[in-house]
């Protein structure tokens, strides 16, 4: 063997064992590409060579030289795992019976790759699809009978395993709306794929729930299947219907609203009003929305006003009340009564201001005149009369 290897040139580094001892030693070594073995050896035959090593390395390939060797015991021979067997009468074999068999063992290595990979990814599918809280179902293409699903599928439809697997989902009458189904089959064939298709889903019990339905289709051993993810999303449903119906309240308050309310950032430019300050100032609410209080302020009003906004503003105050002028749209000015609170963010950083307007000119003029009357010749005062009263200071507090 020796000779024919150099004989061809073959890049190959021998290594020669003599006996059991030195067989088993190289084989825990496991520094080799192929066994080359004699059928025959003192102390130690080939039969024996080839159970050790299909015992510690199978994936070895393993060729049989032998002198002579009936045809029952080649077949037998190869059925224990040798790999080849060259007659040593036609040692030109040899190095040809190599390249095959380190070829095959290369093509078995790749395939062994793959396989491991795919046990590893069918493993971690499973430990996906069992301890998902998502609800997963894995059913035939064909016909949508069930094959499998996992315990959250079990928990939203209230059912159990039995009661699913090997039946399809329009008997288990899953669809509040069937035709729902069809629509999601039509774009799973149309896309290859389905992603969040809401639907309506009715458990054993009756109870309905929205969720979010997504497909992919996947070869099985029984033919193609599909495997389907359900996210429920009943209570983001409910959340999101909730918080529409608070906000329309919210809104239908703000705008019937006696008193005038607005909203500003921090800049002082308006980002919401109601339709009663609107009223009281004769603006139009997009007029509004592209001024700020400053402009909209009475100019003998302005210094006193910018002063208590911007310590609402730092945080040094919370709020603030007090009286003053606003000029309408027409330029006249309109006595109201303003209060002011701040809104922060979660930092607690002021991140704009709501306030209520209070239209108080009629009372002002009635002010005004029991002031003039007061003032009149000849007038009587009595301790009973109203005193000359200035306007109310404005009120800042935390």
């Amino acid at each position: 063997m020796a000779l024919e290897l150099q004989k061809t040139e073959f890049p190959a580094t021998v290594q020669y064992v003599q006996n059991q001892e030195q067989f088993l030693a190289a084989l825990s070594r496991r520094d080799f590409d192929m066994i080359l073995s004699d059928y025959r050896m003192p102390g130690f035959d080939g039969e024996h060579a080839l159970k050790a090593a299909q015992e510690r390395c199978p994936e070895i390939p393993f060729i049989m030289v032998t002198g002579e060797l009936g045809e029952e015991r080649v077949i037998e021979t190869l059925q224990r795992g040798a790999t080849d067997y060259v007659l040593k009468d036609r040692i030109f074999r040899l190095i040809p019976a190599m390249k095959r068999a380190l070829e095959g063992a290369e093509i078995q290595r790749k395939r062994r790759e793959v396989e491991e990979a795919l046990r590893i990814s069918e493993e971690r599918f499973s430990a996906a699809f069992r301890a998902s809280p998502d609800p997963y179902v894995i059913c035939k293409k064909e016909d949508g009978t069930i094959l499998d699903v996992n315990e959250a599928f079990l928990r939203l439809f209230g059912m159990e395993r039995s009661k699913a697997v090997g039946r399809n989902t329009l008997e288990l009458n899953l669809y509040v709306h069937p035709p729902d189904r069809e629509e999601a089959l039509s774009r799973l064939r149309r896309d290859g794929n389905l992603r969040n298709y809401e639907m309506l889903v009715r458990s054993a019990a009756g109870e309905e729930r929205c969720v979010l339905l997504s497909a992919e289709q996947l070869e099985l051993e029984g033919g193609p299947a599909l495997v389907s993810v359900l996210h429920d999303v009943t209570e983001q449903k409910r959340a999101e219907e909730a918080l529409r119906e608070s906000e329309q309240r919210l809104r239908a308050t703000f705008n019937n609203a006696a008193l005038g309310i607005v909203e500003a950032d921090v800049n002082g430019r308006f980002l919401a009003v109601n339709d009663r300050i609107c009223s009281i100032l004769a603006y139009s609410r997009d007029e509004l929305l592209r001024m700020t209080v400053h402009e909209l302020t009475a100019p003998q009003d302005r210094a006193e006003s910018d002063v208590l906004n911007a310590r609402l503003l730092s945080g040094e105050i919370d709020l603030f009340d007090y009286e003053k002028r606003y000029l309408r749209r027409d330029g006249s000015p309109i006595w109201v009564h303003l209060t002011v609170s701040a809104v922060r963010d979660a930092a607690g950083k002021v991140v704009r201001a709501i306030g209520t307007v209070e239209d108080i000119s009629a009372r002002k003029k009635a002010e005004e005149k029991l002031k003039e009357v007061v003032r009149m010749p000849h007038a009587t005062r009595h301790e009973d009369h109203l005193p000359d009263q200035p306007p109310l200071p404005a009120r800042a507090c935390r």
